[in-house]
């Protein structure tokens, strides 16, 4: 019982008008999904800032800047490129319980700059671009997000997701699963000043 009572008074507790902002180290990797290919874990970081509607969740908003690998396969030739984008996430986090939340949220991806070119089998004046150039694609993320320490304003969370892209190019894999450790900070509650809790 009293297990159970230190657990709760460590944890998110969703209530009206919270507001909640996180920044976290963010690593991912592409998932060859329409062809096998090498693809390593490339690193980015994240923002995000997440709003409490009621005792059950609210809308989070992220902003992410990330090296993403691009795979394109046209008949039996590849070329891989790594592209610095920027990926602004909007949706609802929803949470069962006060250490567990899961949370589904829509994203447009910008490109910045130029790709670069780390595998490629195409003659050098035939390379097709992939979505590395394009200026904005779409889709959805999906996340399941832990939180194992809190301490007053602070807490650690734990988030682990997956990029689904609804804009690749034909024959390419932009899919990416990612974790990321971060710091979360309770930044203010609806007229009421922060918990302390030990």
């Amino acid at each position: 019982m009293l297990l159970s009572l230190g657990w709760q008074a460590l944890a998110h507790e969703p209530a009206d008008g919270s507001i909640y902002g996180t920044m976290a180290p963010y690593t991912i990797r592409t998932q060859p999904r329409n062809h096998e290919f090498s693809s390593p874990w490339t690193g980015g970081f994240a923002l995000i800032a997440e709003g409490d509607l009621d005792q059950n969740g609210g809308i989070e908003i992220g902003a992410m800047y990330l090296n993403q690998l691009f795979s394109l396969k046209q008949g039996d030739k590849e070329v891989e490129e790594l592209g610095h984008r920027i990926y602004v996430t909007t949706g609802y986090r929803y949470w069962p319980k006060p250490w567990f939340s899961v949370a589904l949220t829509f994203f447009s991806s910008y490109s910045i700059g130029s790709g670069q070119i780390v595998h490629n089998e195409f003659a050098s004046d035939q390379i097709p671009e992939t979505s590395a150039h394009v200026i904005t694609s779409y889709g959805f993320d999906g996340s399941v997000q832990f939180e194992p320490w809190h301490k007053e304003r602070y807490a650690m969370i734990v988030d682990l997701r997956y990029s689904y892209s609804i804009t690749p190019r034909p024959g390419e894999d932009t899919n990416f699963y990612g974790a990321m450790v971060g710091l979360k900070y309770f930044i203010q509650g609806p007229d009421v000043p922060p918990p302390l809790r030990n």
